[in-house]
């Protein structure tokens, strides 16, 4: 069995509006940031349950416990894989890049296979806002906060407004502008000069272990971000994001080139930052700040886009 995501995703630095494939027999292979050992589950037959995010963006844990360890985060409106259920209210999830976690119940909307494509069909929306927005319903009373890469359903729009439904069926308008359809993001032409400025307009943004959002990011959810609004998806950790596009030497870096650094002791990728020009660096490093590039620790520099 196969296991589909409807998800653009970048492969060799290119951007794809496919599904990706993974083989249910590889599971072992794919990113684990999480152990069922010592706890309780319900084992549930993983091509009848998938769930979809509700909120912004959903933490999802080391373990099924809120005081666990954020290995990552899962964007509003994408599908995640059901792989089991846990009584205290979690769900041990697999993501589209492969990442498994803990997801607390409370944050996702559970869906049968034979209904998901009811929701990857519907006419959906993704958010290209940079900075998080409030979403409200006509009244103007406050419904859910809106970040880049959250996934809705268009149901109606006027000239200055769009009305979502989210995954849960709440409804609610955010601004017309700050959204476009999935499969015409998956299409978007990619300009260097619009990823630095993304990430420039994060300027200040505390760093969070874990973090996706413009909210809170770490290093590689930076890089992340400032891709995705030009619909490539990257790898999430540094060291995968380092196998991405090709490698180029300090005399041919360019603005949104990846550089990479590694462990002094381990040699291993552990953290990445975007170029910007003129021996200048964006990096979320406490917080989103820009950094003189130190060219002496760079371990690699990769180029994503063609």
């Amino acid at each position: 069995m196969m296991l589909w995501w409807r998800i653009p995703v970048v492969s060799l630095g290119v951007a794809l509006g496919a599904f990706v494939a993974y083989p249910a027999s590889d599971g072992d292979n794919l990113p684990s940031h999480s152990s069922l050992a010592g706890y309780t589950v319900c084992q549930v037959d993983t091509a009848d349950l998938w769930a979809i995010p509700h909120v912004s963006a959903a933490h999802v844990r080391t373990e099924p416990r809120h005081g666990a360890e954020m290995s990552t985060q899962a964007l509003m409106g994408w599908p995640v894989r059901v792989l089991a259920r846990i009584p205290s209210g979690w769900s041990h999830v697999e993501l589209p890049d492969g990442y498994r976690g803990y997801i607390i119940d409370n944050s996702l909307t559970f869906v049968a296979a034979d209904s998901l494509g009811v929701w990857l069909d519907a006419p959906r929306m993704i958010a290209m806002n940079v900075l998080p927005l409030m979403a409200c319903d006509s009244a103007g009373n406050a419904v859910a906060d809106i970040v880049q890469g959250d996934i809705a359903v268009a149901v109606s729009c006027d000239n200055a407004t769009m009305l979502m439904k989210l995954p849960d069926g709440r409804r609610a308008l955010i601004p017309k502008e700050a959204c476009v359809p999935v499969e015409t993001w998956e299409r978007h032409s990619s300009d260097a000069t619009r990823i630095v400025d993304t990430a420039r307009a994060l300027m200040g943004v505390p760093y969070l272990w874990g973090g996706l959002t413009a909210k809170g990011m770490d290093c590689s959810g930076l890089t992340r971000l400032a891709y995705l609004a030009e619909g490539i998806m990257l790898p999430r950790d540094a060291s995968q994001q380092a196998l991405v596009g090709r490698e180029v030497d300090r005399d041919s870096v360019a603005c949104a080139d990846l550089i990479f650094f590694a462990s002094e002791k381990t040699g291993r990728i552990n953290h990445v930052a975007l170029y910007v020009g003129q021996d200048t660096m964006i990096e979320s490093a406490g917080r989103v700040r820009l950094s003189t590039v130190p060219w002496q620790r760079v371990a690699t520099i990769r180029r994503v886009l063609p």
